[in-house]
């Protein structure tokens, strides 16, 4: 047993099998308990998200999880988790404040999403988002060479920080973006077509009035971009391999809730219009 597991109850009788297992990094019987239909849904929620506080520090354990259904598609919503107070953080900003690169790159490359699981807490006992610290507070280009490189688009980064009340504080990141960092491609789990048709780079126009300095250009930025197509495609079909049976169900199922959530705010927006005709 992990002897430095902060929890007074792990030996009480009323602890979930599957959940004392994990605990225990007891990961033969774990699975021998799942292969009998245990499931980690089956964890009391804010039980499991008190013990994923822990366990987002924990490489193996969280390779265990994931293995095991802990995948955004399984999930609607953000996933959190649950500190010693009863606060809740965003799974990607707890992972970050741990300082563990291994287990952001692991939730990162199954498409968990630091924007939507970023909430954290400061010092000063108020809650904020974890895309403010590392982009402007922060400066944190090492992080942001990890969003590039698992599919996050350097203009929705822009995007978000384009803000005039930020402006005193953007300029480092905003100017290293702008500068066409070189990405080293790991995934593209995180970009918003990560299951659509990656876009082909347009062949540039090269007439005959063309200088040949301006052609040599435009042919070896053009490579440069097919280079880099070729490389998402590859990441992009990786992530697609990796997909189980059951994770497609989950998708799909995710995806009519989406629909259904769609529909009925449509709705509420038209008996809105309604009322006040």
């Amino acid at each position: 047993m992990n002897q430095n597991f902060p929890y007074s109850w792990i030996n009480t009788p009323n602890v979930n099998p599957l959940l004392a297992a994990m605990i225990k990094k007891d990961f033969k019987t774990a699975e021998n308990l799942i292969k009998q239909g245990a499931e980690i849904a089956d964890i009391d929620k804010a039980t499991f998200q008190r013990a994923l506080f822990e366990f987002l520090n924990d490489y193996e354990t969280m390779q265990f999880l994931i293995k095991h259904k802990f995948k955004p598609f399984y999930y609607y919503g953000r996933v959190e988790c649950q500190d010693e107070y009863g606060r809740l953080w965003g799974i990607i900003a707890r992972v970050y404040f741990c300082r563990n690169k291994q287990v952001l790159e692991l939730l990162l490359s199954v498409g968990f999403d630091y924007f939507s699981e970023g909430a954290y807490w400061g010092s000063d006992g108020n809650r904020y988002v974890l895309w403010k610290w590392v982009l402007l507070d922060g400066n944190d280009r090492e992080f942001v060479d990890l969003l590039l490189s698992y599919g996050t688009l350097a203009k929705d980064i822009l995007d978000w920080i384009d803000d005039p009340d930020y402006e005193p504080h953007n300029y480092g990141i905003c100017s290293y973006l702008k500068s066409n960092p070189n990405i080293v491609w790991k995934g593209y789990a995180l970009a918003s077509n990560r299951f659509g048709e990656i876009p082909l780079p347009k062949r540039p126009y090269i007439g005959i009035f063309t200088s040949k300095r301006k052609k040599e250009f435009l042919e070896a930025e053009y490579e440069r971009q097919m280079e880099e197509y070729r490389d998402k495609k590859r990441v992009q079909q990786e992530f697609l391999n990796s997909i189980t049976q059951d994770d497609w169900k989950a998708i799909e199922s995710m995806s009519k809730r989406e629909i259904e959530v769609m529909q009925a705010r449509k709705m509420l927006v038209n008996n809105l219009c309604n009322k006040n005709n």
